[in-house]
């Protein structure tokens, strides 16, 4: 049976050659199985001949136009492959890049939260505001000062934190930081134990486009350095007190010495014509106003010497109550009859080391301060006790550890502000009228209280009073210590002797007083005007020169140097100096650091007679 052709035809094709191959075989069938004749039996092939040829046209024309197609198709098919494989390289660029982002994006996550983490573990208060100071975030360190929770500061406005003191003083950095200005200040803060910190501050804007976006303030805790810049500062205060002390110290010495140069003839000269004058005369009395000036002067030299002196000045064991007890009527006749005195004392003996004259002039000058402090009415309180301080209680009232005797003298007068307080000790500081008061009582206190390794502290409020609190070391003693020399009697002759003294002293006045004083208890007196010509007297004398008494601090050759040659020459000579310097003055120009050596300008015709015998009977050092 023929089988239909497999060709690659369009369907109208394939239609055309069914119908032409049904036609065919229809006629075949009818005409020559039939036998209708050969004729019947072309004439279908005829018939389907158009149609036959129809459907080869159509063929044909299908192939070519399949053939076309499936160029077409081909092309289509390359150019959509291209494009596929453009897709293909696209997609992994975009899946390459989608990488890099995805990596980047993980990468910025992890540099924000490192970044977050920093800012939360800073060792300084940090945060973040908004522009009108609303707080965004703080660290952990801020939140640790200001003791809150992170949640209940979020939101806030710093105005509104207690703990930075109502925040009255971001008012004005906030405005100019919200204007783009960076802005520090400082601000002072108290933490959960109630510490004060000092924190200098910072504000800095973060901009936008030209605008600020946020501020962040940061805060670092500068408190260590403050209170050690307070310390040097108090310390360079004290330098600079000590210098002005000392520059005023040595000013004062120089006036002082001149000044007891004029007193010891002064007070030689009235002693002596005193001595001459009968008691009811008029000469007797205005000499003996004389003496009174003079003595007050003196005093006042003491005053200035005790600004400059470095040397303690004759101290020895002295019981403080005892003192006190001397000096009980003195003190109530300095004080006013509405003002009460109240004096306690320690029931053990206040032994200390010190110079009774200096210490009776600190109780007096502190008595008359307190006096001055209470015009109408009032009450003064002297009070003794021994203490036994701990190295802390020393420290607080800056004296040594161990036992000390504290002498308390309080007021209830008017008291002082903290400017006054600030310059009490100064030299010549003082709040009383001109002609009033020279200033110097305080600070001459504050000196012999150092001379004799005390200390003296100051408390006063106005309207509360003033106390003053001195701390001495409490010497150690026994019963020998407590035995008091034997004083000397005012109505006890004088010392006298015939020994010849050699006498070098450069002030005329001076040298003829004196001259005077000696010749009159009966010694033979030699004299010269300086150190040169001492030398030359005493090397030129015959006979045996017994003593030496020599002002220091001369021209041309000191005291000590002129000793030093005579040494040489005539061997070891007993000596005496004289000096209204300061011991530690003497010491500049070489003398003997001893006090049993000396002779403070001015001195009396009693002290000089006492002084020269007890040198030349050997209770004295020699050369």
């Amino acid at each position: 049976m023929f089988t239909f052709p497999n060709l690659p035809l369009s369907r109208l094709s394939r239609l055309l050659w069914l119908v032409s191959w049904a036609v065919v075989t229809l006629v075949f069938v009818l005409f020559v199985y039939e036998d209708r004749g050969p004729v019947w039996a072309i004439a279908p092939v005829i018939l389907m001949l158009p149609l036959f040829l129809a459907g080869l046209f159509m063929r044909l024309g299908s192939k070519r136009i399949v053939e076309k197609v499936v160029r077409s198709d081909v092309a289509e098919l390359e150019k959509i492959e291209r494009q596929l494989a453009k897709l293909d390289l696209e997609n992994q660029r975009l899946h390459l890049l989608s990488k890099e982002s995805r990596d980047a994006e993980v990468n910025a996550r992890q540099q924000t939260h490192r970044l977050w983490e920093v800012f939360y573990q800073l060792n300084h208060p940090a945060g973040f505001l908004d522009v009108l100071g609303n707080i965004l975030d703080m660290n952990a360190s801020a939140i640790q000062l200001l003791d809150q929770k992170a949640e209940n500061l979020r939101g806030k406005n710093l105005v509104e934190i207690d703990a930075l003191g109502g925040g009255g003083v971001f008012e004005e950095p906030l405005k100019h930081a919200g204007d783009g200005e960076t802005v520090q200040f400082q601000i002072d803060v108290e933490d959960i134990g109630h510490n004060s910190h000092v924190l200098i501050m910072s504000l800095k804007p973060v901009m936008n486009e030209g605008k600020v976006e946020l501020l962040i303030l940061e805060g670092h805790d500068i408190t260590e350095r403050v209170r050690a810049e307070e310390a040097l500062q108090e310390t360079f205060n004290q330098f600079q007190q000590s210098q002005k002390m000392e520059a005023i110290g040595r000013l004062a010495g120089g006036i002082a010495h001149d000044f007891n140069n004029l007193l010891t003839s002064i007070l030689g000269f009235s002693n002596m014509a005193l001595e001459q004058v009968d008691e009811e005369d008029d000469v007797h009395m205005d000499l003996q106003e004389v003496v009174q000036a003079a003595n007050r002067a003196q005093n006042l030299t003491q005053k200035l010497l005790a600004l400059s002196r470095k040397d303690v000045p004759d101290s020895h064991p002295i019981d403080l109550n005892q003192l006190l007890a001397e000096m009980d009527n003195l003190i109530r006749v300095t004080l006013h009859e509405n003002l009460q005195l109240s004096v306690k004392m320690d029931p053990r003996p206040c032994i200390i080391k010190a110079d009774p004259t200096s210490m009776e002039q600190v109780i007096l000058n502190l008595a008359v301060n307190a006096r001055d402090a209470m015009p109408r009415s009032g009450s003064l309180y002297i009070e003794t006790a021994i203490l036994n301080l701990t190295e802390a209680e020393a420290a607080q009232e800056g004296t040594d550890q161990g036992e000390v005797v504290r002498l308390s003298i309080r007021d209830t007068g008017y008291g002082m502000n903290p400017e006054v307080l600030e310059h009490a000790f100064e030299p010549f500081f003082t709040t009383k009228d001109a002609g009033q008061g020279t200033g110097l009582g305080l600070s001459t206190v504050y000196a012999i209280i150092k001379q004799f390794n005390g200390n003296i502290q100051l408390k006063s409020e106005p309207g509360e009073g003033t106390e003053f609190q001195i701390f001495l070391p409490r010497h150690e003693h026994s019963e020998q210590m407590m035995l008091n020399l034997p004083a000397h009697s005012n109505l006890a002759p004088l010392p006298t002797g015939d020994e010849t003294i050699l006498l070098v002293e450069d002030e005329e006045g001076v040298r003829r007083m004196a001259r005077k004083m000696v010749e009159s208890l009966g010694y033979t007196l030699i004299t010269a005007s300086d150190g040169e010509e001492g030398v030359r007297v005493a090397e030129a004398y015959e006979g045996t020169i017994d003593l030496i008494i020599t002002d220091v601090v001369m021209p041309n050759l000191s005291g000590p140097e002129m000793i030093d040659q005579l040494r040489l020459s005539l061997g070891h000579i007993p000596h005496l100096y004289v000096s209204g310097f300061t011991m530690d003055k003497l010491k500049e120009h070489g003398a003997d650091d001893s006090e049993q050596m000396l002779i403070r300008k001015p001195y009396s015709r009693e002290t000089l007679a006492r002084r020269i015998r007890s040198t030349l009977d050997g209770t004295a050092l020699l050369l």
